[in-house]
C-alpha cells in the first residue's frame, strides 16, 4: 500500500472483529492491527483513525483512549464496544462510539468522517496561520505599503481560497461531525 494512504488502527483481541474489519477498509486505507491495548499504544502513533474495543486484556480500550488524550499523538480515536453505551461514555476522550455489531458502511462511514475532519483541521490551521500574518503585516505597515506588495496581496488571495475551501468542507459535514 502507498504511504500516502490514510492509516487506520484496527485493535481488537476477537481476531475475527479484527479481520473482518480490516477487509472492510484495506481496499480504501491502510491497515494496522492490534490484539490488545498495549500493542495498539505501540502503533497508534503511524495511525490517523483508531477503532478500538472498550474490552480487552493487558490493556482495555478506556485505558487506551485515555493514553492516546494525554499524549500528544494526532490520532482520532473510535470506539467500537458491545458494551451499550451509558452516561460513562461522557469520561471517554473518543471522537466517536459504536455499538457492536456494526456494519461495513457503519464502519467505512465513520472512517471517513474521521478523516474529513483531519482534512479540515489542516485546512483551519493553515487558515489561521494566515491570518495570523496578515494581522502582523496590517499592524507593522501603512496601507500604502501594502497596497503596493504583492506577496500581501498573494497573502490575501491564498486566505481567500482557504476560507473557501473550509466553507465547502464545512458543507459536506452538515451538522455530522
Amino acid at each position: 500500500m502507498s504511504g500516502d494512504w490514510d492509516t487506520v488502527l484496527v485493535v481488537d483481541d476477537d481476531p475475527a472483529c479484527r479481520d473482518l474489519h480490516s477487509i472492510w477498509l484495506d481496499d480504501e486505507y491502510e491497515v494496522l492491527t492490534a490484539a490488545d491495548g498495549k500493542a495498539a499504544i505501540e502503533q497508534v502513533g503511524a495511525a490517523d483513525v483508531m477503532l478500538l474495543d472498550r474490552e480487552m486484556p493487558r490493556m482495555d480500550g478506556e485505558a487506551v483512549a485515555h493514553r492516546v488524550h494525554e499524549s500528544d499523538r494526532d490520532c482520532f480515536v473510535v470506539m467500537l464496544s458491545g458494551v451499550e453505551p451509558d452516561f460513562d461514555i461522557l469520561d471517554l476522550p473518543v471522537d466517536e462510539y459504536l455499538t457492536k455489531p456494526v456494519t461495513r458502511e457503519a464502519v467505512l462511514d465513520v472512517v471517513e468522517t474521521m478523516i474529513s475532519r483531519r482534512v479540515c483541521q489542516r485546512l483551519l490551521r493553515e487558515y489561521f496561520s494566515l491570518t495570523a500574518r496578515k494581522a502582523t503585516l496590517e499592524l507593522r505597515k501603512r496601507p500604502d505599503e501594502l497596497n503596493a506588495s504583492e506577496e500581501y496581496h498573494d497573502l490575501i488571495a491564498d486566505l481567500e481560497a482557504k476560507r473557501v475551501a473550509l466553507d465547502k468542507m464545512l458543507e459536506q459535514f452538515e451538522g455530522d461531525w
